[in-house]
Order: C-alpha cells, then structure tokens, then sequence
C-alpha cells in the first residue's frame, strides 16, 4: 500500500502542468485560428 502510494503521487504531481499545459496550447491555437479567420474574411 505505501508503494502504491509513493509511486502515484509523482503521477498526480505531474497531472496539473501537463493539464495546464494543454490549456495555454489551446488558447493559442485558438487565437491563431481565430486570427486566421480574421485576415481571411478582411482580404
């Protein structure tokens, strides 16, 4: 049990900057596209 334990924490730790970092590639891609939707409608 206290193996199981000690070998989940890390994983749990690394959860939150993977998530966080999925959420800013988002926002990016996002403002990319949206500024792509932009510069194709004013041309």
């Amino acid at each position: 049990m206290t193996f199981n334990s000690v070998g989940h924490q890390p994983i749990h730790n690394l959860h939150v900057p993977i998530v966080a970092g999925y959420t800013v590639l988002l926002t990016v891609s996002l403002v990319i596209t949206r500024g792509a939707m932009t510069k194709l409608y004013h041309h």
